[in-house]
């Protein structure tokens, strides 16, 4: 009972050392470029109250939050910069879980904005105009 319970507690602190690191580590470990092109943003409140935003867009949804872990109090500022119906190069860190995980966010976090992709498009021309 003895040898069951020392390998209990060691598997358990093995754990719970795996958790804290990934959660630490999370916004080295899993930075990321995208280029994504925004469809709609939804503006989200907390039961805190605190707001963040949704950006949705074809292929995922990232969130725009303010979160202690990932260093990052400035939400705001940054949805400033990002319009529906824009293609942007961004940067996110975060984990793409396709759950909710306690302790993790949900959807991927923008931390930065790279550039706004200009989006070419040609011109048509009406039949009046040879």
């Amino acid at each position: 009972m003895l040898n069951f319970l020392k390998f209990f507690f060691g598997l358990l602190i093995v754990v719970l050392l795996t958790i804290a690191g990934a959660l630490y580590f999370e916004s080295f470990l899993t930075r990321k470029e995208v280029e994504i092109t925004i469809l709609k943003v939804d503006e989200m409140f907390t039961p805190e109250n605190e707001k963040y935003y949704l950006i949705h867009t074809k292929d995922e949804i990232f969130e725009n939050r303010n979160y202690y872990l990932h260093n990052k109090d400035y939400a705001d500022a940054l949805q400033n910069k990002l319009l529906s119906g824009n293609k942007y190069r961004i940067v996110v860190v975060g984990f793409n879980f396709e759950s909710n995980i306690p302790l993790f966010l949900e959807h991927r976090n923008v931390v930065d904005v790279i550039a706004e992709i200009k989006i070419i498009r040609p011109k048509v021309r009406r039949l009046n105009e040879f």
